[in-house]
C-alpha cells in the first residue's frame, strides 16, 4: 500500500512539473516579444538623461548603439 502511494504521488509530481514547464515556456515567449520594446524604452531613457541622441559612428555595433556607447581599443604605446 505504501508503494501505491509513492507511485500516485510521483504521477502527481510529474503532472505538476509538466504544467510548470509549459508555464515557463509561455513566459519565455512573452518576454521575447517584449524585448524589442524594452530596448526602445531604454534608448528613450538614455536620450532623456543626456538631453539628446547619442552620437553613433558607422562602425558601431547594434548593442553599442542601443546603449549610446562607442567602444574602441586604445593602441598600446611601447616605450623602447
Amino acid at each position: 500500500m505504501h508503494r501505491v502511494d509513492v507511485v500516485g504521488n510521483s504521477l502527481g509530481v510529474r503532472r505538476e512539473l509538466i504544467e510548470g514547464i509549459k508555464s515557463l515556456l509561455g513566459w519565455r515567449r512573452e518576454f521575447t516579444k517584449r524585448r524589442p520594446r524594452l530596448a526602445g524604452r531604454l534608448l528613450g531613457v538614455a536620450e532623456k538623461l543626456t538631453g539628446s541622441k547619442p552620437p553613433v559612428s558607422s562602425g558601431c555595433t547594434t548593442a553599442a548603439q542601443t546603449f549610446g556607447q562607442q567602444t574602441t581599443a586604445d593602441p598600446l604605446k611601447l616605450d623602447g
